[in-house]
């Protein structure tokens, strides 16, 4: 399942209006540990580059798979905008900050996304993501 970014702009492009779109749906997803739909939004051969939070670089959408499968379950993820910084032919740069709110901890997290786009329309190629700050401890399923 590709990104479902209908952008106003066409299937050619990918705005900020498609990275926030984008951004909110997959923290719904995630919250809904909707596992099969958050890998879907990966490329095949995606790299999910986990160091700040596991010290991890995933590899493929079954190292990610487990990754969402194992991660712990957080209250709510939200979103707090999203931007293209570049976006070169067949490829889209974004950045999005998370606030992460846990039973007893919040975090702010940084993504960055490097969209493809395929056959299929964009998927995220690469994902890294950063601990820009959290308080109390997240271990909570």
């Amino acid at each position: 399942m590709p990104v479902p970014a209908q952008c106003p702009h066409g299937p050619e492009a990918f705005h900020s209006c498609c990275a926030l779109a984008f951004a909110g749906l997959y923290a719904d997803y995630v919250d809904e540990a909707r596992i099969d739909d958050i890998v879907g939004f990966f490329a095949t051969d995606a790299v999910f580059e986990a160091t700040a939070f596991n010290g991890t670089v995933l590899c493929g959408r079954e190292e990610i798979r487990q990754f969402y499968v194992d991660a712990p379950r957080a209250l709510g993820h939200f979103a707090t905008g999203a931007y293209v910084v570049a976006s070169d032919d067949g490829t889209a740069h974004v950045r999005m900050r998370m606030l992460v709110v846990f039973r007893k901890s919040l975090s702010a997290v940084g993504y960055d996304w490097t969209f493809v786009r395929g056959r299929e329309g964009w998927s995220i190629g690469r994902q890294a993501i950063s601990l820009a700050s959290t308080n109390g401890s997240s271990g909570s399923r």
